[in-house]
């Protein structure tokens, strides 16, 4: 784990009880269990939006020039992203 540090956080009392309530219920030790569970999950969504964002703009920068936007291209854009929802 490395060096720890200790940090300072202010919760809504919603919050604070929920917090109490897992751990009252046994499902966690401590709110510090749950904040590094938390926090560790939040990380790793974290990196994989990046990469998943990096992957995008690799896949436009490698799908050619860039094509010039009519007045009715937002229109033709939203009818097919319609129709693809009514499917």
């Amino acid at each position: 784990m490395g060096e720890v540090r200790k940090v300072e956080i202010e919760l809504s009392e919603q919050l604070a009880q929920s917090v109490d309530a897992a751990i009252q219920s046994g499902e966690y030790a401590d709110l510090s269990e749950i904040l590094t569970q938390e926090l560790t999950f939040w990380s790793i969504e974290r990196k994989q939006r990046l990469a998943d964002l990096r992957a995008a703009i690799d896949e436009g920068l490698a799908s050619g020039a860039p094509k010039e936007i009519t007045p009715g291209w937002f229109d033709d854009v939203l009818f097919r992203a319609q129709s693809q929802a009514t499917r």
